[in-house]
């Protein structure tokens, strides 16, 4: 970018047309210091403002971009399988049905990964939801009160399952019972949630 004075630009223009200018960048993973030069001429070229010829001096800027922990999110749908009338299937583990869905534009430079899931909403039409912390131990319900300001926090190594009503398949449902996730990243110990 070249900005030119006038000749009765006065020093006090120019410090506020510096002040006016501000740094961007499009990058979402961008950090550290960039430095910034400013290259002042003036323009004496023709000598006008007396001996030495055309003079220019250099100052170089420093601004430090400190780059933010953006919230993660999934690519697509994870889909539970249940065989109809099973009473104690295995269910999946957040990993297994959500890793391969995780998108996180800070894992290239803070190798942030799928901690979990935070779900927010359920669906127990023809039957119920529930997870197994750790893969082992009881079963609990996942609750149908679950929504953003009360999250339930399921890490990537709790299994989750769904149990149908005697008799139901896919065909017995108007819509099929879903679970409503945001994806949850490893960053500061699992604190940074989706919001789409």
């Amino acid at each position: 970018m070249i900005i030119t004075f006038n000749a009765t630009a006065l020093g006090s223009d120019v410090t506020k047309l510096l002040a006016l200018v501000e740094y961007a960048n499009i990058d979402d993973n961008l950090s550290g210091n960039i430095s910034i030069d400013f290259i002042f001429d003036d323009g004496n070229v023709s000598g006008a403002q007396g001996t030495g010829g055309e003079l220019s001096a250099t100052q170089t800027i420093t601004v430090n971009v400190a780059n933010i922990n953006d919230a993660p999110t999934f690519s697509g749908n994870a889909t539970v399988t249940t065989i109809e009338d099973t009473a104690d299937p295995v269910g999946a583990t957040v990993s297994s049905l959500f890793s391969s869905l995780f998108v996180d534009a800070d894992s290239a430079v803070g190798g942030h990964s799928l901690e979990g899931v935070a779900i927010v909403g359920v669906d127990e039409q023809g039957g119920t939801w529930w997870y197994q912390s750790n893969a082992s131990g009881a079963w609990t319900s996942i609750s149908n009160t679950t929504s953003d300001s009360t999250a339930l926090f399921l890490d990537a190594a709790t299994l989750i399952r769904f149990i149908p009503a005697a008799n139901d398949t896919d065909a017995s449902y108007g819509t099929i019972p879903t679970l409503s996730v945001h994806a949850v990243d490893n960053s500061d110990g699992g604190q940074t949630y989706s919001v789409s």
